[in-house]
């Protein structure tokens, strides 16, 4: 399955999503979880890197790839209460009752 720009990733209340980004992220999604991927650049020959991706409610792992190897500064993740930048790394978030 491809996945296009502005794709949203829903699941349902017992449903887990797993994905793995051209850049080798990974980005694993839970149960109730809305995510949508507003940019995705990955051009190393030209230099070129993006990576937005927003969550609008539920559970979000990420483990980055090369895109936040390359180009730390060109990862982010929005949520409704906030924004994180991302510095080559990996983490989980929770957005409940918004």
């Amino acid at each position: 399955m491809h996945l296009l720009l502005n794709d949203i990733l829903q699941t349902s209340a017992d449903g887990l999503l797993g994905v793995i980004l051209q850049d080798g992220t990974r980005i694993s999604i839970g149960p109730n979880t809305e995510l949508k991927i507003d940019r995705f650049l990955y051009e190393p020959a030209e230099g070129k890197f993006g990576l937005l991706l927003r969550l609008g409610r539920g559970v979000l792992a990420y483990i980055s790839g090369k895109i936040a190897q390359f180009s730390p500064d060109s990862v982010t993740v929005e949520t409704p209460v906030g924004v994180l930048g991302l510095r080559g790394t990996h983490f989980a978030v929770s957005i409940e009752g918004i």
